[in-house]
């Protein structure tokens, strides 16, 4: 419905809200992968030629590094 793709687009906006909140490229990069292409942490590895111990690392970071801006009404 309307509704629910209004609700998704909503929840889209705000994960590209917080990832742009993480000042490092290379972590912003991991978390996108993850959370917005849906990539395992295997692929991300593979597709930025790290070690998956490395895109593990940057991924812990990346979250540590996360701010959650208020929400806009």
């Amino acid at each position: 419905t309307r509704k629910e793709s209004s609700a998704a687009s909503d929840v889209y906006k705000r994960q590209i809200q917080c990832i742009e909140t993480v000042t490092d490229p290379v972590e912003q990069n991991v978390l996108r992968l993850k959370y917005i292409h849906g990539d395992t942490l295997e692929v991300i590895a593979e597709k930025l030629n790290y070690s998956l111990r490395q895109i593990h690392n940057i991924h812990r970071h990346a979250v540590e590094h996360i701010s959650i801006p208020p929400i806009a009404n």
